[in-house]
């Protein structure tokens, strides 16, 4: 088990045969943000695998992982405002209290779907762009091309509607987006 309170995770397996997952966190159970874990080599008495976690502010939504070469990268919904923290610190109240003004702060700002890179030894994340998108997004996929390059796809409201609160977009018409990156060196 990576913890308690996670929910939408994604994995890959490295090179050396350990796994990488992003794993979302909303609290109270668990924390807030996101979870960047790697398993390491030993096992517990059941033969699961240990993990090594680091904690980020920020909340990793759908999280797509992929490799290149031997990089990881990760596709997510990127909250936009507060630098990308879910967790507003509503140091006054209940736990419970905290969560749902998390949430609604959360429904009512802008997302975009971001790639980032993984360092696989720190488990240090480092944003690097926005793909095309507004309101409600995101849940991407990656298909490698070769070359250093991946076709995405991600679903997102209208590219025209811009500022659109994330809300807004779960209630409008969503469209399903493909979009060729190139990581760079």
């Amino acid at each position: 088990m990576v913890h308690t309170g996670g929910s939408e995770t994604d994995f890959i397996e490295l090179e050396d045969g350990t796994l990488l997952a992003v794993v979302r966190k909303e609290g109270p159970d668990g924390g807030f943000g996101s979870d960047i874990a790697r398993s390491v080599h030993s096992r517990d008495a059941l033969g699961l695998a240990t993990w090594r976690l680091r904690p980020d502010e920020r909340k990793f939504d759908s999280p797509c992982l992929f490799l290149d070469e031997h990089q990881p990268y990760l596709i997510t919904r990127r909250q936009v405002a507060f630098a990308g923290r879910f967790d507003l610190g509503w140091p006054i109240v209940s736990p419970t209290t905290r969560t749902k003004l998390n949430q609604l702060v959360y429904w009512l700002t802008p997302k975009r779907t971001s790639v980032y890179r993984i360092d696989p030894e720190t488990l240090a994340t480092t944003w690097l762009a926005d793909l095309p998108s507004a309101g409600d997004t995101a849940f991407a996929a990656s298909v490698p091309l070769g070359s250093h390059r991946h076709l995405v796809f991600n679903y997102s409201s209208p590219l025209n509607r811009g500022w659109l609160p994330w809300l807004a977009g779960q209630l409008g018409r969503t469209h399903i987006y493909r979009t060729t990156i190139s990581v760079l060196d």
